[in-house]
């Protein structure tokens, strides 16, 4: 029996953060445009929507006691609140998209991208991702 290329293939966790305001919608849009392969967590939020974002697409909607019965049950990867609101990561969503790899915890980050200028910051993020693709990863390159 053969795998195919793409069974053996593992996956990479990029995590964009920055303080609210920050560009990281506007970055992360303008790259999964010119890299389709990039695939995006939608995170869940206790905060009403605002005008144009849509349920499913931006963010998933919950109210506050859903959210915290998520969190009880240990469905997020991670959580915190921001200005009287509350944001978490679904750990399944991450586990299953990373099934082809393994998740490595790291106690710092590996790089930084300052978003004075988003077409550099745009270009910055592109250029580490496709560093990053070409290492080698797994626990026998370690």
């Amino acid at each position: 029996m053969s795998k195919s290329k793409t069974s053996n293939r593992k996956g990479r966790l990029f995590v964009i953060t920055a303080p609210s305001g920050a560009g990281k919608t506007s970055l992360i849009d303008a790259l999964t445009r010119t890299d389709p392969s990039l695939k995006l967590s939608i995170s869940y939020t206790t905060r009403a929507p605002r005008p144009g974002e849509k349920d499913g697409v931006d963010y998933h909607f919950v109210d506050d006691a859903d959210f915290v019965g998520m969190q009880g049950r240990g469905e997020f990867l991670e959580s915190a609140e921001v200005h009287g609101y509350r944001y978490g990561t679904s750990k399944r969503v991450i586990t299953e998209a990373l099934a082809r790899g393994e998740m490595e915890h790291a106690g710092e980050f590996d790089y930084a991208i300052i978003n004075k200028d988003f077409d550099t910051a745009r270009q910055e993020l592109a250029a580490i991702i496709r560093k990053e693709r070409g290492k080698p990863h797994g626990p026998h390159h370690r």
